[in-house]
């Protein structure tokens, strides 16, 4: 006799057919055929190899890598040199942001009381410090094709690094235009720009920036936030016109800046290393390592001419 005859019996017998339902799981679950033994101790077995071949935990002691200085720079028009020293650290360290205290990473990154000069083989001045790490250099005559030397000595850690770059030809903005336009609700502002090759060189690197209220004070020291946006540009052709294109998503300001500057190809190597690595994703991509042209330390020292213009951005 099958299961739904037995049932239907039962129901039948009972007068309770309402709990023909009840009835069919009760018989079901009785019916049921149990695991066998065989089956049983394989289960076992394998539970037992899973947890022996898990590997037990080993304490590594890692030995972390020195702090060492990093230095980048700022060309600012005219005659404007901003030098930054900041500090090295592993992901191994504890992170000062565990106290919930950003002034805490600044004061840990950024290096005071340092000693930077900048040289060019026929003057040396030394530059000023004006906080967060930052030591600018008011009047540097930035000759082309000449070498300029960097030296940094922090007193603190007896720590000293230098480097060495070459000025390249100042480029010049030959038209530039700004137009803000309304897409796929929200603003972006589309600059069209173009310039001429006129020393032979091939590296350029084109920067937009915009005012920004947003800000964050660090020991009564603002830091603007001003958006920007930088892009490079290869154009070797001497003599020849490049009209280039560079949109910006969300932009809303009416007036942006815009500065043009050839570059020297080590920097430019730098700066598409430095993309490459921002974009990356963690534990998928290959990891990226940032050259640098500083002895002793990181990051990248360079000195160029800008070519800054103020653009009024046109409504649509």
């Amino acid at each position: 006799m099958n299961s739904q005859k037995t049932i239907n019996k039962i129901t039948t017998e009972t007068g309770y057919n309402c709990g023909k339902g009840l009835v069919h799981a009760t018989f079901r679950a009785i019916a049921r055929p149990r695991p066998s033994l065989r089956s049983f101790l394989l289960a076992l077995a394998l539970g037992f190899s899973l947890v022996s071949c898990r590997p037990k935990p080993v304490d590594i002691d890692v030995p972390q890598a020195e702090s060492k200085l990093v230095v980048s720079s700022i060309s600012v028009p005219d005659r404007i040199l901003v030098i930054n020293v900041s500090r090295s650290f592993t992901a191994l360290e504890q992170s000062p942001t565990d106290e919930g205290s950003d002034s805490a990473l600044l004061n840990q990154l950024f290096v005071s009381n340092c000693e930077v000069f900048l040289s060019n083989g026929q003057e040396s001045q030394r530059l000023v410090e004006i906080g967060n790490g930052m030591y600018v250099g008011a009047e540097v005559r930035r000759l082309e094709n000449q070498e300029y030397t960097l030296k940094v000595y922090d007193p603190s850690t007896d720590q000293q690094v230098s480097s060495k770059t070459r000025v390249p030809p100042q480029a010049y903005l030959k038209e530039i235009t700004a137009q803000k336009r309304y897409r796929y609700e929200r603003y972006e502002t589309v600059v069209d720009f173009s310039f001429t090759n006129v020393s032979g060189g091939s590296r350029y690197l084109v920067n937009c920036y915009a005012n920004s209220d947003e800000g964050a004070v660090y020991e009564n020291f603002a830091l603007r936030y001003g958006r920007s946006r930088s892009v490079l540009v290869n154009h070797p052709n001497l003599d020849e016109t490049y009209q280039g294109q560079i949109v910006l998503s969300d932009w809303d300001s009416d007036t942006i800046f815009v500065s043009l500057s050839e570059i020297t190809t080590e920097y430019y190597q730098y700066l598409e290393a430095r993309d490459r690595a921002s974009s990356s994703v963690p534990f998928l991509s290959e990891p990226v390592s940032l050259p640098s042209n500083v002895d002793n330390g990181y990051g990248f020292f360079t000195a160029h001419f800008p070519d800054a213009r103020t653009v009024f951005v046109k409504p649509e």
